[in-house]
């Protein structure tokens, strides 16, 4: 029998709905690799690695209408709220987001050529690069889009740079672990002061 969860989306209390993708599309940098969020809890389970790698294949074909409909009253989506896009899954991200005006669809990636294929193709589609100190500052040399800055460790210094809209103290199974100070732009529902990121908007309100 073929293999086909129930729903594409996936839902947690933090991002509300997510679309989840495996973990071998990301290019992690050196802290991102160590500290990932993914690797532990539930996104280990293979029943979780199985619909990532279906939902990589689902977003890279021909045919999105169930995901369409799951989208279409939602307030916001979080796109790869693990793994990452690849290219392959670029045009059908802006025919979802161009089919649900109504929905915010938000995320972030380590590749600048994602975040320039997708940030700001729509109204309703807003993608940040990720970085950390561990970037390559070539890497984001001319990149001109919005970043956000994480995981970001108590000796971790936040660039000056106007790119920055919000910053991700990290965190472990929902809790910033201690000892890391606060910062003007840090992500209040990683601190647990809104209830989420549908309150929040800061990864997509600039």
């Amino acid at each position: 029998m073929t293999y086909a969860p129930q729903k594409i989306i996936s839902e947690n209390p933090k991002t509300g709905a997510s679309i989840n993708l495996p973990l071998d599309h990301c290019a992690p940098t050196k802290l991102c690799k160590m500290m990932c969020y993914a690797k532990s809890g539930h996104m280990i389970l293979p029943t979780t690695k199985r619909k990532q790698k279906y939902v990589s294949d689902y977003l890279a074909g021909n045919d999105i209408t169930q995901l369409i409909h799951e989208c279409f009253f939602l307030p916001s989506v979080r796109l790869n709220g693990s793994g990452d896009l690849l290219k392959k899954h670029v045009s059908n991200i802006i025919q979802l987001a161009s089919t649900c005006l109504n929905t915010m669809f938000y995320g972030m990636t380590r590749k600048p050529y994602i975040a320039e294929a997708l940030n700001n193709k729509l109204p309703n589609l807003k993608f940040l690069l990720s970085v950390d100190a561990s970037t390559p500052k070539k890497l984001i040399k001319d990149y001109t889009g919005t970043i956000c800055f994480g995981p970001r460790r108590a000796c971790d210094k936040v660039p000056k740079d106007k790119r920055i809209v919000v910053v991700f103290p990290y965190h472990c199974h929902g809790t910033v672990i201690q000892g890391i100070p606060k910062h003007p732009l840090d992500c209040p529902a990683v601190r647990h002061e809104v209830n989420g990121c549908h309150e929040c908007k800061r990864c997509w309100n600039w």
